[in-house]
């Protein structure tokens, strides 16, 4: 690690602008993303907006499927991910995915799984 942290402590030096200009933009993408977030709970609810959460990162394992060309077939069993030696064609929500799917946002959201 103390390599890496010299190597940017160098590149930072030689490029001050380019780094100040990344964090600059980087703090105000997160901030516009936190304001963002509250509005979106104060008009809706923040199970709407964990739903919503799960429905992003669904959505981005679908596009990276597709941008990427590879896709896997994932099961989990408890907490932990085996995946399938097996690539398949394509992405099938199952009604067994859409039950677990359902039950992390309950999770998430702060309801207890029966």
């Amino acid at each position: 690690m103390p390599l890496q942290s010299a190597q940017f402590r160098e590149y930072a030096m030689e490029n001050s602008a380019g780094v100040a200009l990344v964090l600059l933009c980087s703090s105000a993408i997160a901030l516009l993303y936190n304001v963002v977030h509250a509005v979106m709970i104060k008009k809706t609810s923040a199970v709407t907006v964990t739903v919503l959460g799960e429905v992003k990162v669904v959505g981005l394992l679908i596009l990276s499927a597709i941008l990427l060309g590879k896709t896997h077939s994932m099961v989990y069993l408890g907490s932990r991910q085996v995946k399938s030696p097996q690539p398949v064609a394509s992405i099938q929500l199952t009604e067994c995915h859409a039950q677990t799917l359902f039950n992390c946002c309950k999770a998430k959201a702060g309801h207890i799984i029966v």
